[in-house]
């Protein structure tokens, strides 16, 4: 016989006090986080940006899905089914907010508005102020991921809400260090296909450049177009950007009339794969792409 009656009775206090140690240990684990249950939180984000952000910020804490693929403008895209039903299960949703994505905003906020975290909402608590959140044509740039301490404060506001300590998913350091490698460019013109690197610019203190089509992707009117030729063809821009996801002719056109070359660049981290360097990666990425416009 293995254990006594009186060993048995000797080992019931121990066994009921790592009983209780652990009960209070899963109590307090269950209180700092949103709904998480046994496994990892199910992050679910519409974009996938956020998605960067989202992985970043919560590590192997977190498994992280985005809804919209990255070749699909963001106005123009419809929730299936299953995209629901992944909202619905959702521990937390993230959103960049306005009108950025309606579809998806319009179904969060019936479903999960009290699990849903939205991007522009963040940035503008932690006291941002400068006119890209206030645009009237477009109501904002919706493109605040690409500043990294927009980034960072969505990365503090997602910690905080499962109960994380919170952290810089991109330090200072770094940043600093980004904006010098690109001071020898800062004051070089370019064109974008679309207006999307207001933001980028605005972080790593860069010249503006200008945009074929407007923030959302709306061609611009002739007068604009023919502006901004005029002003181009003085040998004001490097390169024309262009985005992976887009074959619009406009961008190919426009670089061919005025002979700049192609760039290619990636503000939604296409490429970049979630983990928890990945947003840092996805900037360093970009930086490189941004310097090789002026080659």
């Amino acid at each position: 016989m293995l254990f006594s009656n009186k060993n048995v009775v000797l080992l019931l206090p121990a066994i009921l006090i790592n009983f209780m140690l652990c009960s209070v240990s899963l109590g307090n684990h269950q209180g700092n986080t949103t709904n998480m249950q046994y496994g990892p939180l199910q992050v679910v984000t519409s974009i996938k940006p956020l998605a960067l952000i989202a992985k970043a910020a919560l590590g192997v804490s977190a498994n992280v899905v985005y809804l919209q693929p990255v070749n699909k403008p963001s106005h123009s895209f419809n929730l299936s089914l299953s995209d629901i039903d992944r909202l619905d299960q959702a521990d937390l949703i993230i959103l960049v907010g306005d009108d950025f994505e309606p579809n998806i905003i319009k179904v969060a906020q019936k479903i999960a508005s009290h699990k849903t975290l939205k991007l522009l909402d963040v940035v503008r608590k932690a006291g941002s102020k400068h006119p890209l959140l206030d645009d009237q044509q477009f109501r904002v740039d919706p493109h605040m991921w690409l500043n990294p301490t927009h980034a960072n404060s969505l990365a503090h506001a997602i910690q905080d809400s499962v109960g994380f300590a919170t952290q810089d998913i991109i330090s200072q350091a770094d940043i600093k260090k980004l904006v010098k490698e690109l001071k020898s460019v800062s004051q070089h013109g370019f064109i974008s296909h679309h207006d999307v690197l207001g933001h980028f610019t605005e972080a790593f203190q860069l010249s503006t450049g200008n945009s074929i089509r407007d923030g959302a992707g709306n061609q611009k009117g002739v007068k604009s177009q023919y502006k901004l030729r005029k002003d181009m063809s003085k040998g004001q821009a490097y390169c024309v950007f262009v985005e992976p996801q887009y074959a619009d002719k406009d961008a190919a056109v426009m670089a061919k009339a005025l002979n700049l070359p192609i760039v290619i660049l990636d503000p939604l981290g296409a490429a970049q794969p979630l983990s928890k360097s990945g947003y840092r990666q996805f900037i360093d990425t970009l930086v490189m792409q941004f310097k090789a416009c002026f080659v």
